[in-house]
């Protein structure tokens, strides 16, 4: 646990939780189990070059797609809302 009288910056509220998704494919290679990734861009100001999975932030615009999409007989609305933004 830090000490407050110890630390160089004062300590700030974290940033706020937002809803997202993120696409994760397997499948079995020659030499085993492959992962698709994704490379950030070099000029990202955040983590660039990183390896990442695919995937992104969850908009108004997802949830209004449940007519276009397919529903499983179990799925719930966030659910499915999370499935169409992966």
């Amino acid at each position: 646990m830090a000490r407050t009288s110890q630390l160089l910056y004062p300590q700030r509220e974290p940033a706020p939780l937002r809803p997202a998704a993120t696409v994760l494919l397997l499948r079995d290679g020659p030499g085993g189990l492959e992962v698709l990734m994704t490379r950030r861009s070099m000029t990202a100001s955040f983590a660039p070059g990183a390896y990442v999975f695919p995937g992104g932030g969850i908009d108004a615009a997802d949830a209004q797609a449940h007519s276009m999409a397919q529903r499983r007989p179990t799925q719930s609305d966030l659910h499915l809302t999370q499935a169409i933004a992966a």
